[in-house]
């Protein structure tokens, strides 16, 4: 991608976001010795994804160093490495950031950063890999974790290192089978969750048995992907209108998504509503079919507000 980063200059000074395709472009930049002070958000892709072309050409890591070092703003990283190892050299650029994404990264590059972020920043992993090397074990005081992956292996090699007791969110999205190294991830890292995200593939009733967990007691938002299985629709129902026993007392934002059988047990929403009240404010469902006005009003006389999205 050509850019005449000279003609540009003035322009240049007020972009706060930053979607390049190529890394090679970054070279325009790095050589202009263009400045961006307000940048605050960049993604890179490498090359093979770029426009779905496959270029086969190995990341210029030198560019992108300099490029990154060289942006006092910025606070959110997206970056897509397609299997490349990362640098040591952008063990700089990490403690500055409040949000990153790192994309089919190896087990290996996300421990060796994860220590290296500030507190309070959010990390999202998406579809990475085991590494060749003997993993040890690595502490980190992000805030805010969400895991992708349907390889439960790679899940459970991550998180088996792993140690995070500042950790506030957590959301996950990979299969069933992971339920017992996340339990031993939350037990190991003594972390007490207020956010919870939950979305299994292979999704059964078994998924829930998280909420058991004394880390997500004190969750405040809880998110559930039922995936249209009515065995976790109904589950999660029982479960969360406390006939037994009241878990996650403080929940005030509950989400399920791909509920369709919402619908067809509004006697369960409304125990919900009854159990829970005032602490429940709102309820967000996804695709959870239709509901009378009659039912909707009812609901937020009682307290709770029903939000459909998409």
């Amino acid at each position: 991608m050509a850019c005449d980063c000279v003609g540009l200059s003035p322009a240049l000074a007020r972009w706060q976001n930053l979607c390049l395709d190529f890394y090679s472009s970054i070279k325009n930049f790095t050589t202009s010795k263009a400045e961006f002070p307000a940048l605050e958000k960049v993604a890179l892709e490498t090359p093979l994804y770029a426009h779905g072309l496959v270029l086969n050409a190995p990341p210029n890591w030198k560019e992108i160093t300099l490029f990154l070092k060289s942006l006092p703003a910025m606070v959110d990283l997206m970056l897509f490495v397609d299997g490349a190892p990362i640098p040591r050299t952008l063990d700089i650029i990490w403690a500055q950031l409040r949000t990153c994404t790192l994309t089919y990264c190896c087990t290996t590059d996300i421990l060796h950063v994860l220590p290296l972020f500030s507190a309070g920043t959010r990390v999202c992993l998406v579809d990475f890999f085991e590494g060749p090397e003997r993993l040890a074990s690595v502490h980190t005081v992000v805030s805010d974790l969400s895991i992708r992956s349907r390889d439960v292996r790679v899940i459970d090699t991550l998180l088996s290192s792993l140690t995070a007791p500042c950790l506030k969110k957590f959301c996950i999205t990979g299969r069933s089978s992971c339920i017992p190294h996340i339990t031993a991830f939350f037990d190991r890292s003594s972390c007490a969750l207020t956010h919870l995200g939950v979305s299994l593939w292979d999704c059964g009733a078994d998924e829930l048995t998280l909420l058991t967990s004394p880390h997500v007691c004190d969750i405040v938002d809880l998110d559930v992907d039922t995936q249209d299985d009515p065995r976790t629709f109904r589950k999660a129902t029982e479960m969360l209108a406390g006939r037994d026993i009241m878990i996650t007392p403080k929940l005030r934002r509950l989400t399920l998504r791909n509920c369709r059988w919402a619908s067809k047990a509004v006697d369960k929403i409304f125990e919900i509503q009854s159990n829970r009240r005032p602490v429940l404010q709102s309820l967000w469902l996804n695709r959870g079919g239709l509901f009378s006005q009659d039912t909707l009003q009812a609901l937020k006389s009682g307290g709770l507000e029903v939000v459909f999205f998409e």
